[in-house]
């Protein structure tokens, strides 16, 4: 059963996965193709700002709550931040690389963005595996509702920095 909050951590899933098919398809097509540019910098663009509040969510959301069931130090979580971080870090690089392809295109900096974005892609989908098949239902299957409730008041927050000062 998915449920709340949760649901929306792995419907957010689902859309960095449909992003990364399409990088794939974009670093693919021929240098001339119309658009590359625009639909490459949406897609950078969206890792840097969407992905960054999914991280949020599950940080100041999720794990404070499932913390309390399985610990933070050692296990899942200990992991997850320490993925979230690589990820920042990648999703850093695949930025510098656009920049860099965008200022001046050939065969390097084409080879760097590319690169860059398998970098980024192969930890991203290892890691969407590990919380869809692991960490999500482990949330499922220990939450009460008072606890669903609360990651979503958690979620919320997020998206309010009014709220999350409150906090």
């Amino acid at each position: 059963m998915q449920i709340g909050p949760i649901q929306n951590l792995y419907d957010d899933h689902r859309q960095v996965e449909n992003r990364l098919g399409r990088l794939d398809a974009l670093l693919a097509a021929p240098a001339d193709t119309p658009g590359l540019e625009t639909d490459l910098e949406s897609i950078v663009r969206f890792l840097e700002e969407d992905l960054e509040i999914h991280l949020l969510h599950e940080e100041r959301g999720l794990f404070p709550v499932l913390e309390r069931y399985i610990g933070r130090e050692a296990g899942p979580i200990a992991v997850m931040l320490m993925e979230h971080a690589e990820m920042r870090r990648l999703v850093g690089g695949l930025r510098q690389a656009f920049d860099a392809w965008r200022q001046q295109r050939n065969p390097a900096t084409a080879s760097a963005l590319s690169d860059a974005a398998r970098q980024a892609a192969g930890l991203l989908y290892e890691h969407i595996a590990k919380e869809d098949q692991v960490l999500f239902p482990l949330a499922q299957r220990a939450f009460a509702e008072s606890d669903v409730q609360e990651v979503g008041e958690r979620m919320a927050a997020v998206n309010d920095p009014a709220k999350e000062a409150r906090r």
